[in-house]
């Protein structure tokens, strides 16, 4: 292009037909990328960030070494930044959805957009910005937030008599799937086991000291509604000792008759 400008009048006119093409071509180039850009959607697609990425590099290379002939150069920049700045509004939805997942405890799904979003990031490299780097680093605490802060708590405060409307097997379920995934939900699972069969033992304790003494106490009779709401491995563990408390009653009372 340089040589073309200082080669007389026919250099002139190879040189404004060439840069013609070259700014047609880059226009081209960046509607492309804008296009590729909207499509991203709410699920965006890692093949698209890849494509929208080598076409940044080569606008910002065509910035860098051809700039004096572009006819609006400061429209380039304005360019990179307006893609940049639909590509976050974009992973910004897309961090909204993984919370939405995360606030009605469907982990499964928001563990794997939490892999899909941070591929993007390491695929964006310098073109994510700062805002969607806090919001993803974010996530976690959001996590920490719906399982400790949340779930633990619901169920710690929640008498078993509540399990009929909130079971907790259907918890423990979306947390086993995810168990592995995260240390923070396999700490949930045996923390929540915990805390529901202290509850319940809780109950066997007071159904002993209940006088008179008999093996259908409103204790006893909690116990045996609400257990039936737990995943099997707990149901199981607690039923046996439900029947040995039963047993127990039963021998004092003997004992008291005799």
């Amino acid at each position: 292009m340089f040589t073309l400008k200082l080669c007389g009048d026919v250099g002139e006119h190879f040189f404004e037909r060439n840069k013609q093409i070259l700014n047609r071509s880059l226009n081209d180039l960046i509607e492309e990328t804008k296009l590729q850009t909207t499509m991203l959607g709410n699920n965006p697609e890692v093949d698209r960030i890849k494509l929208i990425v080598e076409n940044l590099k080569r606008i910002q290379k065509a910035k860098q070494f051809i700039l004096e002939y572009m006819n609006a150069s400061n429209e380039l920049s304005e360019s990179v930044d307006q893609i940049i700045l639909m590509i976050e509004h974009r992973l910004n939805r897309f961090v909204d959805e993984i919370k939405a997942f995360m606030y009605i405890n469907n982990f499964y799904e928001a563990e794997q957009k939490i892999v899909l979003i941070n591929l993007l990031r390491i695929l964006l490299g310098s073109f994510c910005t700062k805002q969607i780097s806090d919001e993803i680093e974010l996530i976690k605490e959001y996590r920490k937030k719906i399982v400790s802060d949340e779930i633990i708590q619901k169920y710690l405060d929640m008498n078993i008599d509540g399990y009929i409307l909130n079971p907790p097997i259907d918890i423990f379920e979306k947390l086993e799937q995810v168990r592995n995934i995260n240390t923070i939900y396999t700490e949930a699972i045996y923390e929540l086991r915990k805390n529901i069969i202290d509850k319940f033992r809780q109950e066997l304790e007071l159904a002993k000291s209940v006088i008179p003494l008999n093996t259908s106490s409103i204790h006893i009779r909690k116990f045996e509604s609400s257990v039936k709401y737990l995943p099997e491995t707990i149901r199981n563990v607690l039923e046996v000792e439900l029947k040995h408390c039963r047993e127990d009653i039963n021998l004092t009372i003997q004992n008291i008759n005799n």
